[in-house]
């Protein structure tokens, strides 16, 4: 070969060099060219985490190949146009998690929430009937048909793993789960402690010899004392110290309601010494034994506090949502009326507003991870007909969802606004369900049968059939 050929050839590969690093390099640092508008633009991609392992997912239609395992949580699904994509991830059973997302140029778009519920359970008959319950921690707490309040231990359910309480009604159970307040046909309040079940105090007959001629009106759980219990009398609260067997006053106001407690503190409603028809709202320290005066007002009463961020979120008597600075005492107006009740969050971030026909989800912080909500503002989750009054609602463990029960069935419903929302119907039942966040496992009764399903290994057990 010539040098004067190898000269042309050294030429012709350097500017073939010169053009094609640029391409190349853009190309690797996710720049193409937008056949629409023929513009030069980055590409962006979709992170999806929280899917079951053995998910199945598509983007467009198309089957996007992944791992899952104990390190690898996420999928990463980049170099993607800028555009409107739609993922489909399926479960196991076959049931679906759907969601359209944006992409941007240099953005990745997330979705970090995602759930997929188990399919619906398959009833079995029971020989006993039990009508309602709630679970603390390993224990389940049920009433049976014909009233009698059993214990079970969720770990060694059986026909004679059962501990039988005293009462006919569950009135509070101390946050351990171990101590149960219940009370029998004739108005006597017992407290059962279910470690040692042959330790049973009647707390009515015990009152009667610390305050004499006075009823109870009300027993609530102390917010961190298992040993403890609020109780209501028509003179005012005090404090029942089990172990002392001593009452310490809390508030000398007659008439005194209590509408909430805290991790440190204990809402009353107390009238006002000015005029019967208003009220005061008093807030009660547990550390310190403080009482504070919130507020007070003319109009209507609160029915539920909650404290979240230094701030008092209140639900009144007219079912109007109001907020109060604890700072400074200032009014926050809230515009939503025909409140049913208020749910506040998991990580205190966000309130559940439960309404007829809708659920208003009010954010206390803003919302940046998945998608974007400014403080103090709210999104609206319409209600179908079969979800409409719901008579149970609880925050899911991730604090994007929500369990709902209506009169038609139980429901999972996504928070997440990006359309379309997923809805599960989890069961077909209108009797009394329960959460456990911690174990992230939904309990309802259907047919007589207590379920267990856990959702997050989408597997489910009978738990109770005696």
């Amino acid at each position: 070969m010539s040098i004067k050929l190898r000269r042309i050839l050294f030429y012709i590969f350097l500017a073939v060099f010169l053009i094609t690093s640029p391409l190349i390099i853009a190309y690797a640092e996710g720049w193409r060219i937008n056949y629409t508008t023929w513009n030069l633009e980055k590409t962006g991609g979709i992170f999806l985490e929280g899917y079951p392992s053995r998910a199945i997912i598509f983007i467009n239609s198309e089957p996007i190949q992944h791992e899952t395992g104990l390190f690898k949580k996420g999928l990463l699904i980049d170099d993607l146009a800028p555009g409107t994509y739609t993922i489909h991830i399926e479960n196991a059973h076959g049931l679906a998690w759907k969601k359209v997302l944006d992409v941007y140029s240099s953005h990745v778009s997330r979705a970090t929430k995602i759930v997929i519920p188990q399919k619906n359970a398959v009833s079995l008959t029971l020989k006993e009937s039990i009508k309602d319950f709630i679970v603390k921690g390993d224990t389940i707490i049920g009433i049976l048909n014909k009233n009698e309040i059993r214990a079970y231990n969720i770990q060694d359910l059986g026909k004679t793993s059962y501990i039988k309480i005293i009462g006919e009604k569950i009135i509070a159970v101390s946050p351990n789960g171990k101590n149960i307040v219940t009370q029998t046909k004739n108005g006597s309040y017992f407290l059962t402690n279910l470690l040692n079940s042959k330790s049973v105090l009647n707390i009515t007959t015990l009152t009667e010899t610390l305050k004499p001629q006075e009823k109870i009106k009300a027993i609530n759980s102390h917010p961190y004392h298992n040993q403890e219990w609020i109780l209501t009398f028509e003179s005012g609260a005090y404090i029942l110290q089990i172990k002392n067997s001593i009452l310490v006053p809390v508030i000398k106001t007659p008439h005194s309601l209590l509408v909430n407690t805290t991790k440190n503190e204990a809402f009353f409603i107390t009238p006002a010494s000015t005029s019967p028809k208003n009220y005061n709202l008093i807030s009660y320290n547990f550390l310190t034994n403080d009482l504070t005066l919130i507020t007070s007002s003319t109009t209507s009463t609160p029915e539920k506090v909650i404290v979240a961020q230094n701030t008092l979120y209140i639900l009144n008597s007219q079912n109007e949502f109001m907020a109060i600075e604890l700072n400074n005492r200032k009014r926050i107006v809230i515009k939503e009326r025909d409140v049913k009740d208020i749910i506040l969050g998991r990580e205190e971030r966000k309130i559940a507003l439960i309404k007829q026909k809708e659920i208003v989800i009010y954010y206390i912080e803003k919302e940046d991870q998945d998608y974007i909500v400014n403080e103090d503002e709210s999104i609206h989750i319409p209600l179908t007909k079969t979800q409409e009054n719901p008579t149970k609602v609880i925050w899911y463990n991730d604090d994007a969802h929500l369990v709902l029960q209506s009169h038609s069935g139980l429901f999972l419903l996504e928070i997440d606004p990006r359309p379309p929302r997923n809805i599960w119907t989890i069961n077909e039942n209108t009797e009394p369900i329960d959460y456990d966040p911690e174990k992230n496992k939904v309990y309802f009764i259907d047919n007589k049968n207590l379920y267990e399903l856990d959702m997050g290994y989408e597997s489910y057990r009978i738990l109770l059939n005696s």
